[in-house]
């Protein structure tokens, strides 16, 4: 229900006001479940380029299977170098799409919950949510390793 106050002038000097009220529930009901649709439909989108993303990451582990068979001596230093914590490119690009997508995910629903001022402020937290959250994951899958790949050479 929408209240509403118009105020009548003559001679500039207030002589009254009319009271109109306006129901919106229809209205708010359409617009709700426009809002619940196209967030349903953003999420499946979502998880349908994750599992998109899942599956080109495991073909790039079947791949690079084959290619440890076809070269053993490579796969020999390969190992020796994933004990020290390496990991191969595809594998880290699948953890780091994981976790950026499970992260996300956290964050916006754990933001929903909460009411902002205004949305410069939601988008700021949100933006810090996620760097802080996905820093040890960035610096254990890439920083690190580059390090290491540093220090070998």
């Amino acid at each position: 229900m929408v209240e509403t106050y118009v105020p009548v002038i003559r001679n500039n000097r207030f002589t009254g006001a009319f009271e109109i009220y306006y129901d919106i529930t229809d209205k708010r009901a359409a617009l709700d479940k426009l809002l619940t649709r196209s967030f349903i439909a953003i999420l499946l989108i979502s998880l349908a380029l994750f599992v998109t993303v899942i599956l080109i990451a495991f073909r790039s582990l079947n791949v690079e299977a084959e290619l440890r068979q076809t070269f053993s001596q490579a796969f020999k230093e390969r190992r020796a170098a994933q004990a020290i914590g390496y990991y191969s490119p595809a594998r880290i690009l699948f953890i780091l799409f994981s976790s950026i997508f499970t992260v996300e995910m956290l964050v916006m629903f754990f933001l929903s919950r909460l009411a902002f001022p205004s949305k410069l402020l939601e988008f700021f937290s949100d933006s810090l949510l996620l760097v802080v959250l996905l820093s040890p994951a960035l610096y254990f899958l890439i920083f690190r390793n580059l390090l290491l790949q540093i220090t070998e050479r």
